[in-house]
C-alpha cells in the first residue's frame, strides 16, 4: 500500500518538470593511464651496481656491458640512473677507476630530475690491466637547500685478447651477465 502512494505521489500531470538527482555521486578515483614502459620493462638485462654500505638516497643504478672488456680496447658501459624522487638537478661523476682508462671528463650532469624514470647514458674506458677492475661510480642529487650523493661499484673482468676462450665455452667472461653470475648462451652471443 505504501509503495502504491509513493508511486501515485510520484506521478505529476507536469510533463515538462525535469527530475532533479538529490543523492550523492559516488566518485570513482582515477586509473592511472600507463604512460609506456615500467622502470623494469626499460631496464631488463641490466646489471644492479653494488652500493657499498647503507644510503638513504633514493636513487639506484643498472649498467650493461655488451661486449668483454680486453686490456687496451676500448669499451661502453651503459649505465641507467633510477631515482625514486624528484630533485633539482643531479651528476654522475666516476670517482675511482684504478687500471681504467676514462675517456672525457667522467662527469655527466642531469638537469631537472623526475622519480620513477629512467636516465641513461654511456661511458667510455679502457681497461690498462689485466684482472678484477672496480669502476667507482657517485651518483650527487641537488634539491632546493642540500645534496646527497651515494657511490656504486660496477666491477670489470678484463682479460687479454690472448687470453679470451673460444665461444663454444660458455660464459663471456667480464661481460655484466658474467659478472652477475649468469652464463650466456654457447654461441656466446649477447
Amino acid at each position: 500500500m505504501l509503495i502504491a502512494m509513493a508511486l501515485a505521489a510520484g506521478c505529476s500531470n507536469d510533463a515538462n518538470k525535469t527530475p532533479v538527482w538529490q543523492g550523492s555521486v559516488a566518485k570513482r578515483p582515477a586509473v592511472p593511464q600507463k604512460k609506456g614502459p615500467s622502470v623494469e620493462e626499460q631496464t631488463a638485462g641490466m646489471v644492479t651496481a653494488a652500493s657499498p654500505g647503507k644510503s638513504d638516497v633514493p636513487i639506484g643504478l643498472k649498467f650493461e656491458i655488451d661486449e668483454r672488456p680486453i686490456v687496451g680496447r676500448p669499451l661502453a658501459i651503459d649505465i641507467a640512473l633510477l631515482p625514486r624522487l624528484a630533485a633539482n638537478s643531479g651528476t654522475l661523476e666516476v670517482t675511482d677507476s684504478a687500471g681504467i682508462d676514462v675517456t672525457g671528463t667522467g662527469v655527466v650532469d642531469i638537469p631537472a630530475i623526475e622519480s620513477d624514470q629512467v636516465y641513461r647514458t654511456r661511458l667510455s674506458v679502457t681497461p690498462n690491466r689485466e684482472g678484477v677492475l672496480y669502476l667507482g661510480l657517485s651518483v650527487t642529487v641537488h634539491h632546493e637547500e642540500t645534496s646527497e650523493s651515494r657511490i656504486f661499484t660496477v666491477p670489470l673482468i678484463a682479460t687479454t685478447a690472448a687470453a679470451i676462450p673460444s665461444a663454444a665455452a660458455g660464459a663471456v667472461p667480464g661481460t655484466a651477465a658474467d659478472t652477475a653470475g649468469a652464463h650466456l648462451a654457447s654461441s656466446g652471443a649477447r
